[in-house]
């Protein structure tokens, strides 16, 4: 995240929540003997916001600690798409998504005609416009780990936030968010947003219906006379060939699925150079472009005489999918990802 804009944002969004604190304690005497000169808490921000977490809410147990949450959230932010996703999975709706230039500031297609009229904050976690959050109201906020952590704080004050996200395994565990992650560890937070809404069993019976597609897709996988795949992401400057572990998508495709990693796949993902893009041994290639950055890149890749060299290339079993690293956190993005896969390979 960059530092320095954050802290800029941070900055201004503390000098209006300071005013409007002030504003409150001059106009009610309920006020008296209060502590002006202290940042508001979260409690306070909740009269500007109209959060009822004070009032008939739960706790909620989070990475950064425990929140008290309103017992029905109306104007929920979420701050990953992923949240969307679990939010409709269980039969509810955000008011308000932060979207990112890596899937240039939009909704992704397979979640937008779902959630119907929704607030965009864009930007993304890189320029996190916290005057823009306060000015939504939301009653509750459901943050990444990496936000989170540098700016709970600000977030909390807010609205109650509740931060997702899969807890270290050890004292050393990495920085990196995946770090450690597992199969089913994309359930994780599907589960505490069910959590805050009451909605475990809704939640369970979903996973269970995934279960089943995943069973019945890789049935059909099996029957391939050839499976190796390689899944490219095309980012402003680089290419990088993901693994068979470290992210949801490499359990979906290689563990739950039962395709095959291509020649050159290794556990992690790997920066790939262009040179190296005929040596892949893959049947199948699945290639996902970041922004317009790396919309151009792929674009000048798919025109070179080394891409026309391909195998996969030559048996038109190349694929462009849509933001499938995004789409794998989810229940309906992992289905959507089923779906395509499925129609592609028959």
């Amino acid at each position: 995240m960059n530092a320095l804009s954050l802290n800029r944002k941070m900055g201004a969004t503390l000098l209006l929540l300071m005013c409007l604190l002030l504003a409150a304690c001059g106009s009610s005497t309920a006020n008296k003997g209060a502590d002006h000169s202290a940042v508001p808490s979260a409690n306070t921000v909740e009269k500007e916001t109209g959060s009822s977490a004070a009032t008939g809410g739960k706790e909620i147990k989070h990475l950064m600690g425990v929140t008290q949450v309103p017992a029905k959230p109306q104007r929920v932010f979420v701050m990953q798409n992923e949240y969307a996703d679990h939010m409709l999975t269980i039969g509810e709706k955000p008011y308000a998504i932060l979207v990112t230039p890596q899937y240039n500031d939009k909704l992704l297609p397979y979640i937008a005609g779902k959630l119907g009229e929704v607030e965009l904050v864009k930007g993304g976690s890189e320029v996190l416009n916290l005057e823009e959050i306060l000015e939504l109201k939301p009653d509750l906020i459901l943050s990444g780990k990496g936000v989170g952590e540098q700016a709970y704080n600000e977030l909390s004050k807010i609205a109650p936030t509740v931060v997702l996200g899969v807890p270290d395994r050890s004292e050393t565990a990495s920085k990196d968010p995946n770090a450690g992650l597992v199969a089913d560890d994309w359930q994780i937070d599907l589960m505490k947003i069910a959590e805050i809404f009451g909605k475990e069993d809704t939640a369970k019976q979903e996973i269970a219906k995934l279960d089943e597609k995943m069973q019945a897709a890789s049935a059909e996988i099996a029957a391939l006379p050839s499976k190796r795949i390689a899944y490219i992401r095309v980012r402003d400057n680089e290419l990088q060939l993901y693994g068979t572990e470290g992210h949801p998508l490499n359990y979906l495709l290689f563990d739950k699925l039962g395709f095959q990693p291509s020649a050159l796949a290794q556990v992690e993902r790997m920066d790939l150079s262009q040179e190296k893009i005929p040596e892949l041994g893959a049947d199948y290639i699945f290639m996902q472009a970041d922004g317009a950055d790396g919309e151009k890149l792929m674009g000048e890749i798919t025109q070179s005489s080394l891409w026309q060299n391909v195998e996969a290339v030559k048996k038109n079993q190349v694929f462009i999918p849509e933001y499938w690293l995004y789409l794998s956190w989810g229940k309906l993005g992992r289905e959507a990802i089923i779906d395509q896969i499925v129609e592609f390979i028959k």
